[in-house]
């Protein structure tokens, strides 16, 4: 309505002053400018309180997607500890590096799909003639799909690992 008021006004200065139309023109826009700020600004500020709540609900959204890192971070290491703990049960003469990053790779969460997985899995590493073979014995027990370059790069990625630890405690690499 304010508007409509605006328009009717500034017309109705346009008709009587023609020579200053343009001067009038500005004086007007800037008033009806004026107004509209003095309305909007009120209204903006009520949205951005209203918004505050929602940096809560994105501070809940954090804590939850935390805690949820956390229990994979956790179940993570359980699965680790449990790898180690079957290659010492087995009595395999294999670095536990190796078992686990290639787990990491291509079995992960496969657990849940067979009965007694990681007693089998640890099992393929045992009397293995070279790592192409375990990767061979994977593929065909557990149906983990992987490319010839994926096998090398993950190759590549534990021997360097095993190495990058057997620098750091200053032992012989496996």
């Amino acid at each position: 309505m304010a508007v409509i008021k605006g328009v009717v006004i500034k017309k109705a200065l346009l008709a009587l002053l023609p020579k200053n139309r343009k001067k009038i023109g500005i004086i007007l826009g800037s008033v009806v400018l004026g107004f509209l700020l003095l309305f909007i600004a009120p209204i903006a500020a009520l949205f951005s309180i209203g918004n505050m709540g929602t940096g809560e609900d994105t501070l809940g959204q954090q804590i939850m997607q935390s805690t949820s890192e956390s229990e994979e971070y956790q179940q993570m290491t359980e699965v680790m500890a449990t790898i180690e703990a079957e290659i010492a049960a087995q009595e395999l003469d294999v670095h536990p590096t190796k078992v686990q990053i290639i787990y990491l790779f291509l079995l992960n969460g496969k657990e849940y799909e067979f009965y007694n997985f990681f007693e089998e899995y640890v099992s393929l590493f045992a009397d293995f003639e070279d790592d192409y073979e375990i990767f061979s014995r994977v593929r065909e027990r557990f149906g983990a799909e992987f490319t010839d370059e994926e096998m090398r790069e993950i190759i590549e990625f534990y021997r360097e690992e095993i190495e990058r630890q057997a620098q750091e405690e200053g032992t012989p690499e496996d």
